[in-house]
């Protein structure tokens, strides 16, 4: 079953960051797409907010979503899962994953992009900032060529 998540505090959020940017809400609108009708809805009156909608104005804001999630962590597919995933994905555009040359090089980067993606989300986790580290391979090393 997925989260549960209190509307109250991620209106709360919301409303703080909108006031500290000092955003107003025909701008924040337009900045969404949304309706001025809408966001005064969600913000005021208490309307379930879309995750979508909520991603679009925390961009908006220029903050992450997590940040008006409370408590909120991200749980990433094991690796198997990712891997399958990816190998689909070349099948469906015509890529022999096992055969084509280029996505043996892909494959081969994999790995360290799993990893890199797991220690930045375990920065992320701890509120550390994530700089790239000097052993991990240059991605243009490996790249296909065009």
């Amino acid at each position: 079953m997925g989260e549960q998540f209190n509307f109250d505090s991620i209106r709360s959020a919301l409303a703080r960051e909108i006031k500290r940017k000092g955003i107003a809400p025909t701008t924040l609108s337009q900045s969404v797409g949304k309706s001025k009708s809408l966001v005064k809805e969600i913000l005021e009156d208490g309307k379930d907010i879309k995750l979508s909608t909520l991603t679009r104005l925390a961009n908006a804001l220029e903050i992450d979503v997590r940040d008006l999630l409370p408590g909120a962590s991200i749980a990433l597919p094991n690796a198997n899962v990712l891997t399958s995933t990816f190998a689909m994905l070349l099948e469906s555009v015509g890529i022999d994953p096992f055969q084509d040359e280029r996505a043996q090089r892909l494959a081969r980067q994999f790995p360290n992009a799993l990893q890199r993606v797991s220690d930045l989300h375990a920065g992320l986790s701890e509120g550390a900032s994530s700089a790239p580290s000097e052993a991990s391979p240059d991605p243009a090393g490996d790249r296909p060529a065009a």
